[in-house]
């Protein structure tokens, strides 16, 4: 299994990497599927082995919401500004600095400083940092 490219994520003007993948809102009117083609055309690397999803995200935080900002590959994003995303409920894994342990596999990697965000229905709950041992000591 390849490693996957990580959605990105501007954290109240700081831009970091995310180590997990969101859900997509799904049924959603500003949510847009394109045909393989169309897809491949404006975004290449989504159908690559380092993209499973067939797509890219960005997010970002603001004011303590979690917004969904585009979309790139084979879903996007329609309409105008970012779209809030209460349909979120997870534990973010955001990831920064040089990565300290490869692992070829997913998100696998471990990174210099790694940090939870705990989001409930989109607003940002607790925000806490991994510490470099447990960092280690999940890298197995």
């Amino acid at each position: 299994m390849t490693a996957q490219i990580c959605d990105l994520i501007d954290i109240e003007g700081s831009e970091a990497e995310l180590a997990c993948e969101l859900p997509l809102p799904f049924g959603h009117s500003r949510l847009l599927t394109l045909s393989d083609a169309e897809a491949q055309q404006l975004c290449p690397f989504a159908f690559s082995t380092m993209c499973w999803r067939n797509y890219f995200a960005a997010w970002s935080i603001r004011n303590g919401r979690l917004f969904l900002q585009r979309i790139d590959g084979k879903y996007a994003l329609s309409g105008v500004g970012p779209l809030f995303a209460e349909w979120v409920s997870e534990t973010l894994r955001v990831v920064g600095g040089d990565v300290v342990r490869h692992r070829h596999a997913g998100y696998g990697a471990r990174w210099a400083t790694e940090l939870e965000i705990v989001v409930c229905h989109g607003a940002v709950r607790q925000t806490r940092p991994i510490s470099p041992d447990r960092t280690m000591m999940r890298a197995g």
